[in-house]
């Protein structure tokens, strides 16, 4: 085997073997017939206090995280979050349960950021009014025990996971080499990535600073995640030089994945292109990553990161995103409008934007490192159910990056394959209206016209 330089190489190394003792730790199938399997989840936004047990909530607030369960134990609310709120515990627990039935041994979990509930940024002036030390050892008390409420269902199962805009104590303003990278940084690498202490130091050197990293999930050394923090990507968040650093980051990565010959996924929480929910909304054109901030050449954040998946569109296996809440994927493609690469963006655990909680089950090529097939599981207000397979439900045989493609020119001719889109997209939920016969070219268009520009030119 060559020797793999480079520092994110060097943790692939390192943890080649923690890959394998977790997979047979964790009976995982792994290595069955060189396919693989994962849960795929984004936006649990739990809310600690979120109880009609207003005793349970005060107990909560002054108590350490690992006296939580027994608090959410002897709670007389047994109710489950409903569409329009946040996570409450129960949700979060059935959620898991669920995941346990659904998939008993993933071989790693992809998480697509956002565990902290949008209300935190209340908590901050209204409960922990004047205490800022309380407030932030609060969000860290949450932090550990959703980390360790799910390696409780999936004990030394490795979380890979992002950061969401909502991951910090105050939302969107993640700062780099700031206060809450510093003090969660152990906390993400123990209680979530699971990794050994040998690769502390190599996990701490990028977190720390910029909130990102480099891993390898399984015992295949081929196979490479980026976790990429694409919150500087925000204008809300105010750092816009750390999202070129973002980028200069992501291509050493790529370069050195090329060199290597290993196959790549990269997982960031905000998807790239255009918000079509706040486009419809406001009557002009929102993008999710800021355009306004550009490079000598006059690049967005959007122009370059396309640049780069395009320029190592082979060693790019797919890329998973969050935040939006819904059921979608997106597409970079060429200057000639070809397929390159997509991004899948995984639904929420919380159904505060009108979905139904959701999650997914990937199956997935070891060697080649590309999603085969996923199935969507989602809470009815009742049960947990299962809502559809990709393969049977668009009759393709892969989940890559040609048949989105094919799906994505068929969608604005087949009135039929529309409807069945809309209703994944919001997960099951009959009642959401955000898609309609009058605006579904808005989020149609938002698929493959990642740029303002190309946007417009597409929906005027």
């Amino acid at each position: 085997m060559k020797r793999l330089r480079g520092l994110a190489l060097s943790l692939c190394l390192l943890l080649i073997f923690c890959g394998l003792a977790v997979a047979g730790d964790t009976g995982s199938r792994f290595g069955a017939a060189g396919q693989g399997t994962i849960i795929s989840m984004s936006d649990i936004h739990f809310d600690p206090l979120l109880s009609t047990d207003k005793v349970v909530a005060n107990r909560i607030k002054n108590s350490g995280y690992l006296r939580w369960q027994e608090i959410y134990a002897s709670s007389s609310d047994k109710h489950i979050s409903r569409i329009g709120d946040e996570t409450n515990y129960n949700l979060l627990a059935s959620a898991l349960a669920q995941m346990k039935l659904s998939c008993p041994s993933p071989d790693f979990i992809l998480f697509s950021g956002d565990l902290l509930a949008h209300k935190f940024r209340k908590y901050r002036t209204e409960v922990f009014v004047h205490n800022e030390r309380a407030y932030r050892a609060f969000v860290k008390q949450t932090l550990e025990f959703i980390g360790w409420k799910i390696h409780r269902t999936f004990p030394r199962t490795h979380v890979v996971f992002t950061l969401g805009n909502n991951d910090s104590y105050e939302d969107y303003k993640i700062e780099p080499n700031g206060s809450f990278l510093h003090d969660t940084m152990n906390l993400y690498f123990t209680d979530y990535l699971k990794a050994g202490p040998a690769e502390l130091d190599s996990f701490a050197r990028t977190f720390k600073t910029s909130g990102n990293y480099a891993f390898c999930p399984t015992g295949w050394s081929g196979n490479l995640i980026l976790s990429l923090n694409d919150i500087f990507f925000s204008g809300k968040n105010g750092c816009g030089d750390y999202g070129w650093q973002q980028l200069e980051w992501l291509e050493k990565q790529l370069k050195t994945a090329k060199k290597n010959k290993q196959k790549v996924w990269i997982i960031f929480h905000i998807p790239p292109g255009v918000d079509a929910w706040s486009t419809v909304n406001k009557g002009h054109t929102v993008l999710y990553w800021d355009d306004l901030h550009k490079d000598k050449d006059s690049k967005t954040f959007g122009d370059k990161f396309q640049e780069l998946i395009r320029a190592y569109s082979f060693e790019v296996k797919g890329m998973f995103a969050g935040h939006t809440h819904m059921d979608h994927f997106r597409l970079v493609l060429s200057s000639n409008h070809n397929p390159l690469a997509y991004v899948h963006i995984t639904p929420a655990i919380s159904p505060e934007f009108g979905n139904n909680p959701g999650f997914q089950v990937l199956t997935y090529d070891i060697k080649s490192f590309s999603v085969t097939d996923f199935d969507t599981y989602y809470y009815d207000g009742a049960a947990w159910k299962k809502e559809y397979d990709f393969d049977a439900a668009y009759g393709k045989a892969l989940y890559d990056t040609s048949n989105l493609a094919a799906i994505y020119n068929q969608l604005s001719k087949d009135a039929a394959l529309r409807r069945s889109f809309i209703d994944y997209y919001a997960v099951a939920n009959k009642e959401a209206n955000d898609i309609t016969d009058r605006n579904w070219k808005a989020y149609w268009c938002g698929i493959g016209e990642l740029s303002a520009g190309d946007f417009k030119a597409c929906y005027p």
